[in-house]
This record gives C-alpha cells, structure tokens and sequence, in this order.
C-alpha cells in the first residue's frame, strides 16, 4: 500500500518493490537502482492510515472502506485536525501507541528530531482482530514556511518501546531516505504521507 500501512499483530512483509505512487522516481536500494538525490519526486508518500481531517469529518466514520485513499494531503492556515489509524492483523484484541512526526517536504530526513514529534504514545485501544481503530483528534498548527511537510506516524503495541530510529542527518541521496521506510519500516509499522497547504 502507497505510504505503508500501521499494522500490529504480524510482521509487514517486504514488498516486492517500491509501490509506484509512493516512490515515483526513486530507486530500491535492494536493487541496484540507479541513484539519485533528494528531491521532490521522492515525498509521494500517501498512507491512507494518515489523515488531515477539516472540520465535521469524523474519520472512524467517513473513511471505513480500506480502499479509500482518504483524500487527507491538505493542510489549512493554523491548526489543523490529524488522525492515525491502526490495524490489528492479530488473533487477539490489541492497543496501540502511535508516534506522529513531521519534517519539511524539502528536508523530510529530519523527521526523527525530538523537536518534529507531534503526538507520543497517543493511545488506540481494544482493537479487535480484524479491524481497526483511530486515535483521538491530533491538533497541529505547521507552520506556513516550507513548501509542504511529510507525516511520519509509528505504530506499536502500547507497552512496546520506539523503535530505533534513523538518523536526521541529509542522506547522500534519496535511496538511503528511502531505505528505512522499504527495509526497516515495515517491521516497524511505520507510514508516511506528503501534505501541502491548501491554495
């Protein structure tokens, strides 16, 4: 699924290569591909698990069908509403811990910072096998500099630590940005999605 999806209860399987929506233009690392630095083919990361909500749109219940992309890529001046879903692929009930983070969509390397981390540990609980489950409303306010922002959310089960995370430094090109998210994310369920304020 484009962006990744937040999964708890088995280990994402690696997919076989990067899927197109999300990584036009850029190279599998496990592959050879050609590199290619840093730019603005590399941010087309949609998790549909990831959503920008306007105002009166309650997710749990205007986005129920797995299919819908869940057109959430807008970002409005000043605060905005941010929900994270989460999927339970498990044989028992599970809560979740979700960690939201943020970078700028011309520096998306930077989204380990501390300083960028919107929401920690925002709880989603009793996830019955087979389903899914929302965290409560995330209110963020980005700020209207950067020509657009990656989100960044990280799924676990609510009494697992963070992962280890990668570092902020700018990668030499967008095969290492990339390779976290195509080799270490998927065990981590972690998704990303590229917003832009709305014009």
């Amino acid at each position: 699924m484009p962006g990744g999806r937040l999964l708890l209860g088995q280990r994402q399987r690696l997919p076989a290569k990067p899927p197109l929506r999300a990584h036009r233009g850029s190279p599998d690392p496990r592959r050879g591909g050609r590199r290619r630095h840093a730019g603005r083919r590399g941010l087309g990361g949609r998790s549909p698990d990831i959503v920008v909500a306007g105002g009166g749109i309650n997710p749990p219940v205007a986005y129920t069908d797995l299919a819908d992309p869940a057109p959430g890529d807008l970002l409005s001046a000043g605060e905005n509403r941010l929900f994270v879903r989460v999927h339970n692929r498990g044989a028992t009930r599970e809560s979740a811990a979700v960690d939201l983070y943020f970078a700028p969509a011309d520096a998306p390397w930077t989204w380990p910072d501390p300083a960028h981390r919107i929401a920690a540990a925002a709880p989603v609980a009793d996830i019955d096998p087979g389903s899914f489950g929302y965290t409560a409303e995330i209110l963020w306010t980005p700020s209207p500099g950067p020509p657009g922002y990656v989100l960044v959310a990280l799924a676990r089960p609510s009494d697992a630590p963070l992962p280890d995370l990668p570092g902020t430094g700018a990668p030499p090109d967008l095969a290492d940005f990339w390779s976290w998210f195509l080799v270490g994310g998927p065990g981590r369920s972690a998704g990303m999605r590229a917003v832009r304020f709305a014009s």
